[in-house]
């Protein structure tokens, strides 16, 4: 027989350091992408419609804070200790960003906007910064420990999403340095060699796919897939998406784990 005792004296928290590195890591280790982040809470600051209408980028309206004396237009503007982890547009321009960290007139660095997602400027390089079709986007994270503010200098700002992370502030954060260290350098590369390596499902061990064809009728339920083992699902694919289209075509998707009278999951 084994015991374990462990003595916690209230009062005492941990100090987590939150760094490039430690951001990096996440994005290099994806077995971790689904941990939760303690102390923490996810955030986005985006160009919608505050009216509920469709204006959400096109006249540049909701895309900016506020303008400041100079006509620059400030994007983002939080306090405390953070991490921005992502920015999107499927609209940039050639015009330059100026990032802010803590109560300070000066600018930590200065880049231009298209160079956040043209894998040209250092350390913004693929595959972290890129464009598909879905847009631009950059998901090399910028910690800052004491607030972080981006200005626009440019006429019109359109469409943009900037997702952030506040951090409690018992943790430690390193600003981010257009200089990376050796291991941020490292960090860099490691995400690299995964997001460019062998697509993750080729090295999944025992992968087994599972087909059913169903006939659905009004007010009943089918089931398309039943485990009775522990495992993960990697991906579900409905085909003849066509019949689930328009208004009329009521048709709810529901899982359900180990019983529960309650599903997980339960949505159109």
């Amino acid at each position: 027989m084994a015991s374990l005792f462990m003595n916690v004296t209230h009062g005492q928290q941990l100090k987590t350091v939150h760094s490039i590195v430690s951001e990096l890591e996440k994005l290099s280790n994806l077995n971790n992408l689904p941990e939760y982040c303690d102390d923490s809470k996810s955030l986005q600051v985006s160009s919608y419609d505050r009216t509920g209408g469709n204006n959400d980028g096109f006249a540049g309206t909701y895309s900016f804070i506020r303008r400041e004396a100079d006509s620059t237009l400030v994007i983002f503007d939080v306090k405390g200790k953070g991490v921005i982890h992502r920015i999107w547009t499927p609209t940039p321009s050639h015009d330059t960003l100026d990032f802010y960290f803590g109560d300070t007139a000066n600018v930590g660095f200065s880049i231009s906007f298209s160079d956040l997602f043209s894998g040209n400027v250092f350390p913004f390089v693929k595959p972290l910064c890129m464009n598909e079709l879905g847009g631009y986007y950059s998901y090399l994270p910028i910690p800052y420990s004491n607030g972080c503010k981006i200005v626009f200098r440019g006429d019109v700002m359109r469409f943009l999403q900037v997702q952030y992370r506040e951090i409690a502030d018992h943790a430690t954060v390193k600003n981010f340095s257009f200089n990376l260290t050796a291991d941020e350098k490292k960090a860099l590369d490691d995400v690299a060699a995964v997001w460019n390596g062998e697509p993750i499902l080729k090295r999944s061990a025992d992968l087994l796919k599972e087909e059913s064809e169903v006939l659905l009728t009004p007010g009943r339920g089918e089931t398309i897939f039943s485990a009775a083992q522990g495992g993960r699902i990697l991906g579900i694919e409905i085909d003849h998406s066509e019949l689930f289209e328009g208004t009329g075509n009521l048709v709810d998707i529901k899982i359900t784990y180990d019983n529960e009278s309650t599903p997980a999951i339960y949505t159109p």
